[in-house]
């Protein structure tokens, strides 16, 4: 199973829209993260950490939606391990994983606007980190279902086969 949609799909369901995000990549280390982005002229920049399973495509109605896209610049990431990112090798290490995603704010975030970091799941401990590690790039977090203390986690049943 593979939560992730590809560039073609991608393209197809921006089809009949003016604005497509641009699919991007990085470089970290032996890492590639791989992103959406929806360049417009509204500040902040806003963005989507998705949880496990998944993949950036996991925000891609938010992405596509026209009154978000007049209030801020949407960019949502594939985890490291997830998507387009390095599928199938994990990161395990939040702290790693912060890392990885400050290359992506550092690289569109401007000086003079807000960064807010929406996470789902376990996107929320992620972002929760990446503000403790690099506080001079995030000003505001919103947790969407956040699993903040995976020992209070409850073991779906389809966990192990994911």
């Amino acid at each position: 199973m593979q939560f992730r949609m590809s560039s073609t799909k991608v393209n197809e369901y921006f089809a009949l829209d003016s604005m497509k995000p641009q699919i991007l990549q990085i470089e970290s280390g032996k890492r590639i993260v791989n992103y959406m982005y929806m360049k417009t002229a509204a500040k902040p920049l806003v963005v989507f950490v998705h949880g496990a399973p998944g993949s950036s495509s996991a925000f891609i109605d938010f992405l596509k939606n026209g009154k978000l896209q007049k209030k801020a610049r949407l960019l949502s990431v594939d985890r490291p391990g997830y998507g387009y990112s390095n599928f199938g090798k994990a990161e395990t290490s939040l702290v790693e994983q912060a890392r990885y995603l400050s290359e992506v704010i550092k690289k569109h975030s401007v000086i003079s606007e807000k960064t807010i970091l929406v996470g789902h799941s376990l996107g929320a401990p992620i972002i929760a980190r990446l503000a403790m590690d690099f506080p001079n790039l995030v000003d505001g977090l919103i947790f969407v279902g956040g699993s903040i203390d995976p020992e209070q986690e409850k073991e779906e049943w389809y966990r192990p086969l994911v």
